[in-house]
């Protein structure tokens, strides 16, 4: 009897790990998107789709939008400089997508991680003018450095409350580059799928 005790208690002690939060194949994010530069304020969402290697680390593809009415900005300008006509709808926009690896520490309440993201960085802008409209884009390289912070709620949802990245983007006009960084914050929530 004492050894079948025993050997219930050493099976149990095993067991517990097995108890552990597993960590999910995919989870994907969806959430509020700032983008900040001197002067300007684009708000917007980002959307990001993450598969786990394992539980420190995985792939990220992520998509971003953020936008901002310049109407009077532009309209502001064209009377200071007198040139144009008055602008009825002026709009700044940027769509980032792009692709990079995360690390991350895991805990049972919270999960930090840090990342390094690449791919394109889109801005431009669309304008009306007595009734006509066109829009003008540039497409960038872009990379993003960050981290956030995720708080689990239970097995399928987490808690996003911050992701800081400074978006550093090369843009080129004819024979001119320039690097422009911009910080970039977003909150929003995770959903989990399946387990490894």
């Amino acid at each position: 009897m004492k050894k079948l005790l025993v050997a219930v208690a050493l099976f149990s002690l095993f067991c517990i790990p097995a108890l552990a939060q597993d960590t999910p194949q995919v989870e994907i994010y969806g959430g509020y998107g700032l983008l900040h530069d001197t002067g300007i304020t684009l708000h917007g969402f980002q959307a990001a789709v993450e598969g786990n290697i394992n539980k420190n680390f995985s792939i990220v593809g992520e998509f971003g939008y953020g936008q901002k009415d310049v109407t009077d900005e532009v309209n502001f300008l064209a009377d200071l400089f007198d040139i144009g006509e008055g602008i009825e709808d002026a709009n700044l926009k940027s769509f980032t997508f792009l692709v990079g690896p995360r690390v991350s520490y895991r805990t049972e309440r919270v999960r930090p991680f840090a990342h390094v993201l690449f791919g394109i960085h889109r801005i431009g802008g669309s304008a009306t003018v007595e009734g006509e409209s066109g829009s003008e884009y540039l497409n960038n390289f872009g990379i993003a450095f960050g981290g956030g912070l995720d708080i689990v709620v239970n097995d399928t949802i987490s808690i996003r409350p911050v992701q800081i990245d400074l978006l550093s983007s090369r843009f080129s006009i004819e024979e001119i580059s320039i690097w422009e960084s911009m910080v970039r914050y977003s909150g929003g929530i995770v959903i989990k799928f399946g387990s490894k």
